[in-house]
């Protein structure tokens, strides 16, 4: 990956169209302890908005978190699409869509979170997320000797809906993510339904910023035409991104660059 730099902003600015697609835990917000705690801080929030109302630029934000959960904790602006659940549901203006498997999705997660809810042995700073279409269990906040007892009796638990195909399990930071196998959808197919249901309006450059495993599906994606950008304070870390930035506060750095170049350009474009 390359550094991230003036250059690139620079372009992005100045291109004709451009539609942005963020994710949030650990791109807009800090990884927080407890995920119910990552509020979209105001600053970031006001250049969202800045950046939403400027021509010819769209913006979407893509998380693992459930579609409400997303709205509440990013604040709902308008012009700006969510997606939640990894692409499983979106809601934009003018449209709200959700995936085929959605109503199978929900009905195997409410057995398997009954199941979790259960027989999963309490531990103490674990945090079990019921995400309706899919669930998750946090460890950030287990002591590192107890991180592999959860993970066995975790296992014991869904061993048997992943022999059956019917579940994955996806690692995240310091999380385990139980999603539906057989949907075959990401955050790369999000990307690619948005910009599709967008053509009519000319040709996006997309931008691409996150920071954890499930956003290298939206990296390969957009490996042709597009600029993928991985939030990471390692450089040398493995990632389809084409760049990194070192982290949230750089990246609310680079959005008010952009916004203040794109004003600047549009000004003198149209005086």
């Amino acid at each position: 990956m390359r550094s991230f730099n003036d250059k690139l902003a620079g372009r992005i600015a100045l291109a004709p169209k451009v539609f942005f697609f963020f994710d949030y835990d650990g791109t807009l917000t800090p990884i927080v302890s407890r995920p119910e705690r990552a509020m979209l801080k105001p600053a970031m929030k006001s250049i969202l908005r800045q950046l939403s109302r400027l021509q010819r630029v769209r913006i979407a934000v893509i998380s693992g978190r459930s579609l409400l959960d997303l709205q509440r904790m990013a604040g709902s602006i308008p012009g700006i699409a969510y997606v939640g659940n990894h692409g499983l549901e979106m809601k934009g203006e003018g449209f709200i869509w959700s995936h085929p498997s959605v109503k199978q999705a929900s009905r195997i997660m409410t057995n398997l979170w009954a199941e979790l809810r259960r027989d999963l042995h309490p531990v103490k700073g674990m945090l079990l997320e019921n995400k309706t279409l899919g669930i998750s269990l946090h460890y950030r906040l287990v002591p590192e000797k107890k991180i592999a007892d959860l993970y066995r009796n975790f296992q014991k638990i869904v061993a048997p809906w992943v022999r059956l195909g019917t579940i994955k399990v996806h690692e995240g930071k310091k999380v385990w993510e139980i999603r539906l196998r057989q949907h075959l959808w990401d955050k790369g197919k999000a990307v690619r339904w948005l910009l599709k249901k967008y053509r009519s309006e000319g040709c996006f450059l997309p931008v691409f910023l996150g920071d954890d495993r499930t956003d290298e599906d939206a990296f390969k994606a957009l490996q042709r035409g597009g600029i993928t950008v991985k939030v990471s304070e390692n450089p040398r870390a493995i990632s389809a991104a084409k760049y990194y930035i070192h982290s949230p506060a750089e990246v609310f750095d680079f959005l008010e660059q952009v916004v203040k170049l794109r004003r600047a350009h549009l000004r003198r474009v149209h005086p």
